[in-house]
């Protein structure tokens, strides 16, 4: 009894928590981000809050990603409210080259990434 009650609350590292993602779908005023679609009018009637530096990317590329920390990962400024339409063409469009991209437009705009990022970039 005890093992099935930890298992439901364990969250799987890089994960979004409850409070991330219902922030991430509030900051979206609960659209997607991508196409504009409300949820009310999506058929599925919910969103999926995705990782604009993918976790998968992030874990096989650390040398690549090395300005990233862990903590950003599972952060609201990673987490992205998609429709599940615009979510399944992104992954069907993703690329290493992709995620450095966005990895970059994020250290632009957010302080913690910023100097590491440039850095990074000075050394190539």
């Amino acid at each position: 009894m005890r093992k099935r009650r930890l298992e439901r609350n364990y969250r799987k590292p890089f994960e979004f928590t409850k409070q991330t993602k219902t922030e991430a779908l509030r900051r979206a005023g609960f659209s997607c981000e991508s196409c504009g679609v409300s949820k009310r009018e999506t058929k599925e009637k919910y969103f999926e809050i995705h990782h604009q530096i993918a976790i998968g990317w992030y874990l096989k590329n650390k040398e690549q990603f090395y300005f990233v920390s862990h903590a950003f990962i599972s952060s609201l400024e990673n987490a992205m409210c998609l429709c599940v339409d615009c979510h399944t063409d992104l992954h069907r469009n993703e690329s290493l080259d992709y995620y450095l991209g966005v990895a970059q437009a994020i250290a632009e705009t957010t302080p913690q990434l910023a100097l590491p990022f440039m850095k990074a970039l000075s050394k190539k």
